[in-house]
């Protein structure tokens, strides 16, 4: 609006000084010394009343934001603490649910690892039957093969099921 302080207060400066160009020296010199003459002589114009008018109702203005300000002063440090301790709060699930995470992985892992030693252990008895059909291997040794690596591998299928289950349901919770 204005350029600066100066810009603002030229016209009441002008007016001021018309006021004065009109007083004798004798005139000029009381007004010095006496601030109730100054006061009485530049009291009346209008506009520096509306300048202190306007000084006035801000000065009010200001005290009123400032007590409003200082009575939630309190509630607003409240609110700051229940922050911080949300925060910290928010903090410590964000680390257990990095931590499930990783367990989660690290099980998949297991599974993923279990899944294969199942194909190993299914193609060894699969091995195992074609050996005996093709007459490489005799009835006994078939059956003591063939059981034990049948019996792993369901072993482990189980453990398999029964591992996914587990993730199913930590991921469900």
């Amino acid at each position: 609006m204005f350029q600066n302080e100066d810009d603002f207060l030229r016209p009441y400066l002008d007016k001021a000084a018309k006021l004065f160009s009109y007083l004798s020296n004798e005139d000029l010199k009381k007004v010095l010394n006496d601030d109730i003459s100054l006061h009485s002589l530049v009291g009346d114009i209008e506009e520096l009343i509306e300048i202190e008018d306007r000084k006035n109702s801000l000065l009010i203005a200001i005290k009123s934001s400032a007590e409003c300000n200082l009575s939630k002063e309190s509630c607003v440090v409240d609110n700051l603490e229940s922050i911080i301790k949300l925060n910290l709060f928010g903090q410590t699930l964000m680390e257990s649910v990095e931590g499930k995470v990783r367990q989660i992985a690290s099980l998949e892992a297991v599974l993923s690892g279990l899944k294969t030693a199942i194909n190993n252990v299914e193609k060894e008895s699969d091995d195992v039957a074609e050996n005996f059909l093709n007459g490489s291997i005799d009835a006994d040794v078939f059956l003591k093969n063939f059981l034990s690596t049948r019996i792993v591998m369901h072993l482990r299928k189980f453990k398999f099921d029964k591992l996914s289950e587990l993730i199913y349901l930590r991921r469900g919770i």
